[in-house]
């Protein structure tokens, strides 16, 4: 299997822009905020970033 040249500059990115999706949500931006064309892989990863749960666990109320 020949490893594709420059595949992990292609992972940076989407991990940058997935990164970029899950701040928005953190902002309360609504998804339709995403400023990538429709049917794209980077829309794709926005949007899953803007899905992913929080980092961290939601503080216990009692």
């Amino acid at each position: 299997m020949v490893e594709r040249e420059g595949s992990g500059s292609d992972t940076d990115a989407a991990l940058k822009i997935r990164s970029a999706g899950r701040q928005a949500r953190d902002e309360g931006k609504p998804m339709t905020a995403c400023p990538h064309p429709a049917d794209t892989q980077a829309r794709y990863q926005w949007v899953s970033g803007w899905m992913q749960p929080s980092a961290t666990a939601p503080e216990d109320a009692s």
